[in-house]
């Protein structure tokens, strides 16, 4: 049979060294500071919004919405519209659901060359997503 535990029997316990001491605040450093990068990356998570096509500043259309009909537009006139890499793209409103988008594409041509060519897009917005117009390129 078991004695009953009787705390006036124990046997003291050593005192945490200061080794002990730093080890166990480093754990509990670590450990807040993983809650705070756990807590940060849930909160950058809810409220991100990769999606900028919508109006994006109460405009008909937006410059995202804008920048993407146009690069659909260039991407339908390449060879290997799969290669194709935009930049220096800009999105212009003209007023009103008229915008302008220029820029540039790198595109493999029939042989397999990369190109560059500079593009300009005139589009219309008929609603929150959706654009027509025309791109002209230039080599």
């Amino acid at each position: 049979m078991s004695t009953p535990d009787r705390p006036w029997e124990r046997k003291p316990q050593a005192e945490p060294t200061a080794e002990e001491k730093k080890r166990d605040f480093n754990r509990f450093a670590l450990k807040i500071v993983a809650i705070a990068v756990v807590a940060l990356a849930l909160v950058w998570w809810a409220f991100y919004e990769p999606n900028e096509s919508a109006s994006d500043d109460g405009r008909v259309g937006g410059p995202g919405g804008a920048r993407l009909a146009c690069e659909n537009l260039v991407k339908d006139q390449l060879k290997a519209p799969g290669t194709a890499d935009f930049s220096n793209v800009s999105a212009v409103n003209n007023g009103g659901a008229s915008w302008t988008v220029t820029g540039e594409v790198d595109a493999e041509n029939a042989f397999g060359a990369s190109l560059r060519s500079s593009f300009r897009c005139s589009l219309r917005a008929s609603g929150p997503e959706s654009f027509s117009g025309t791109a002209v390129l230039t080599d």
